[in-house]
């Protein structure tokens, strides 16, 4: 029997979206209590105040935000008997995938999260970022839509076949003018800046959040994980079993593209049976999954992914 858990990147949860969990478990609570002793942070400021409009503190704060609701649900799940095998995520979710697997202690976690908001600010003559996600064709070639085709547009993130298997689900980032070009010049709805995002993660327009961040991420005390932690990091997505790798995916995952497909491959390829989407970072009915899936979106759905994970139990034993 082979469980994954598996964390989806960053998103702007509302104190609506943390709440629920922190009112009904204890060690939801005990997740955000520790956070807040960790960065200085405010019970407030963590959960339910609306984050900083500087963007590089939004980013930080959003992080600390959703990492202290994924570890809380982690450990709800333990207490009802449920463990994974192998742990896997995409951008965040990556990194939180390794600290799940325990290759990262959680407050050296939580307050390398904090420690994002220190990234310098470009400086202001620097064209402006955006953020991209684009739904195109199922047929068409991914690079039509940024690199040598689009200058100025970046590959931020693959996440492969999408809509059962209509569209290709892409996330772009660079520079605003570019983007906001390439948008204008597809059929309407085809890509969709977001709103309010300057920050074009997973691309080289980040050099300088790897380089201040790195020198941080050298001291960091990584260990062999538990567990595999199947890395969405391009160009070669791929099963982390030391504290040097999973040390790489913090350092690289500024600048590298993620792909989907590549992370759900590695799962497949050590045996998932059943993947625990924890938290609201994966929207439910878009991304088509190679194995059967529970998302953890509110708080009765860990009594479904407690089930589930008993009933996978119970299959693999009359097997």
């Amino acid at each position: 029997m082979t469980v994954a858990y598996v964390v989806g990147g960053r998103v702007n949860l509302d104190a609506a979206a943390t709440d629920s969990f922190h009112e009904s478990f204890a060690p939801v609570r005990e997740v955000y209590a520790r956070a807040a002793r960790w960065t200085g942070l405010t019970a407030a400021q963590l959960r339910t105040e609306e984050l900083p409009a500087d963007q590089e503190e939004r980013q930080s704060r959003g992080s600390l935000r959703q990492a202290a609701l994924v570890l809380g649900i982690a450990d709800v799940l333990a207490e009802r008997g449920v463990s994974p095998s192998v742990t896997g995520g995409i951008s965040l979710g990556g990194m939180t995938a390794g600290a799940l697997a325990g290759a990262l202690d959680r407050e050296h976690y939580l307050r390398f999260l904090h420690r994002q908001r220190l990234v310098p600010q470009l400086p202001s003559e620097v064209p402006e970022q955006a953020v991209a996600r684009a739904f195109v064709p199922a047929g068409d070639n991914p690079a039509d839509y940024y690199g040598e085709a689009r200058p100025g547009v970046h590959l931020a993130g693959d996440f492969g076949p999408v809509l059962e298997g209509t569209k290709r689900m892409l996330l772009l980032g660079g520079h605003r003018a570019a983007v906001e070009d390439l948008a204008a010049s597809l059929p309407e709805r085809t890509v969709v800046v977001l709103e309010g995002q300057t920050i074009a993660a997973h691309t080289e327009l980040r050099a300088h959040e790897r380089d201040f961040l790195a020198p941080y991420v050298h001291t960091m005390p990584f260990t062999a994980p538990r567990v595999p932690v199947c890395s969405a990091v391009q160009p070669e997505p791929r099963a982390l079993t030391t504290a040097d790798e999973v040390r790489d995916l913090f350092d690289r995952n500024p600048v590298a593209p993620i792909t989907m497909p590549g992370m759900l491959a590695e799962l497949e390829r050590h045996g998932t049976r059943l993947a625990v989407l924890l938290g609201k970072s994966i929207p439910k009915g878009v991304i088509d999954f190679p194995f059967p899936v529970v998302h953890i979106h509110e708080p009765g759905d860990l009594d479904e992914a407690a089930a589930a994970v008993a009933e996978l139990a119970g299959s693999t034993a009359r097997a």
